[in-house]
């Protein structure tokens, strides 16, 4: 929601996109006000009756289940990490893949040039040490060979970003992958392995977003992935390592109508625990009812948190002087059961991704205490309907 998740709600931006870019295939395409979109569109009011609903747990089959599920309207396959240098230097990711189905769940013809899915990609890296954030994106259509997500073995591309890779036997859905992708003045080539099994979010991997029927999504993740490979910015390549974490989500649902936004946090602790979790947040800035995470521990098995197990608030607000837009960056994270008690803080203030749809993701450090126990790590943080 990996996001824009993963981000819980990120397809969001996917439902705003796939719209402007199916128009201007069309003989008149429309007018947009600026090149930002913001999920309070009239566009967000889709007919999804053609699609299947998320009314409930299912089973889960890998390597099935990494793949595309068309009957669906929306989908993502979610990226972030944190790696560094060996002297050092922290830098964080995130490359994201969203498809987003427009028209009928299926298409009358069998031509290859013939497709009803928008495909998006989203990829970013904050580089700590020079206080930079670099952002891009790019579009594709479903169709001969432009973008498409495999199964098995594992591929994933729009254009020339990509994601491939194969199952690790012995271990629930996991996957040794390779992530490639060539930005505005950046790139990525990551190997990425998970440790860990696959986790269910939710309730099995039922993720309920509100109190609409269907409005939900099927959820897992791979909370843990160690990282090796290279990054390149401005020219300059620097081999890294480090942790990753894979979300992949599908559903047909949007915000309910008193949802404005979504906060998202994953973190990724030194002592090999993993936390996510997400808050929908009402018009009067309140938390949502089925906000929700999950703390998995260094085995792999994992706690489900519910909105009244949590404290998450928001301590210092970054104003981006630009657009004058302000994203509460920086958290404290509390589970009072557990005794444990967190403080987030964003690398850099100014990772707000400038792109057709506006929002802040960025890479964070954690630390904090577990009762007398010290806790540190870093991860991902996702701000949306801030604008």
């Amino acid at each position: 929601m990996a996001s824009i998740r993963p981000a819980i709600f990120a397809v969001i931006c996917v439902l705003l996109v796939t719209a402007a870019l199916w128009n201007f295939y069309s003989p008149d395409p429309p007018e947009l006000e600026s090149s930002n979109l913001s999920i309070s569109e009239d566009i967000l009011q889709l007919d999804n009756q053609t699609f299947a609903l998320v009314r409930g747990p299912r089973e889960f089959n890998f390597p099935n289940d990494h793949g595309a599920h068309l009957e669906f309207r929306s989908e993502w396959w979610y990226f972030t990490g944190n790696v560094f240098t060996s002297n050092g230097e922290h830098y964080g990711y995130q490359f994201t893949i969203f498809r987003q189905a427009n028209g009928e769940s299926k298409i009358k013809t069998h031509s290859d040039w013939e497709s009803n899915h928008i495909y998006m990609a989203h990829m970013a890296l904050t580089d700590a040490a020079n206080n930079k954030f670099y952002s891009d994106e790019i579009f594709a259509r479903g169709a001969a060979g432009l973008a498409q997500v495999v199964a098995s073995p594992f591929s994933a591309h729009v254009d020339h970003w990509s994601a491939t890779g194969r199952l690790i036997n012995d271990c629930t859905g996991c996957m040794a992958l390779n992530i490639r992708a060539e930005g505005d003045g950046f790139a990525i080539d990551l190997d990425l392995k998970s440790i860990k099994p696959v986790v269910y979010q939710g309730d099995r991997g039922f993720s309920q977003k509100g109190n609409s029927p269907g409005n939900a999504s099927h959820y897992y993740s791979l909370t843990r992935m160690e990282t090796k490979g290279n990054i390149s910015v401005r020219g300059t390549i620097e081999a890294v390592n480090g942790l990753s974490w894979m979300d992949h989500e599908w559903s047909t649902s949007a915000l309910d109508d008193q949802l404005v936004g979504w906060d998202w946090v994953s973190l990724q602790f030194d002592d090999g625990r993993e936390l996510m979790y997400y808050q929908l947040r009402t018009e009067d800035g309140k938390a949502f009812e089925t906000s929700e995470g999950t703390l998995v521990d260094e085995n792999g098995g994992t706690e489900r948190l519910i909105k009244e197990d949590v404290e998450f608030n928001s301590t210092r607000i970054w104003t981006n002087p630009s657009t004058n837009i302000s994203y509460p960056v920086a958290w404290t994270f509390q589970i009072p059961h557990k005794n444990l008690s967190l403080e987030i803080e964003p690398m850099i203030d100014a990772q707000e991704h400038d792109n057709i749809f506006r929002y802040w993701e960025g890479a964070v450090n954690v630390v904090g205490m577990e009762g007398t126990k010290r806790i540190v790590g870093s991860g991902h943080l996702e701000l949306v309907g801030y604008e």
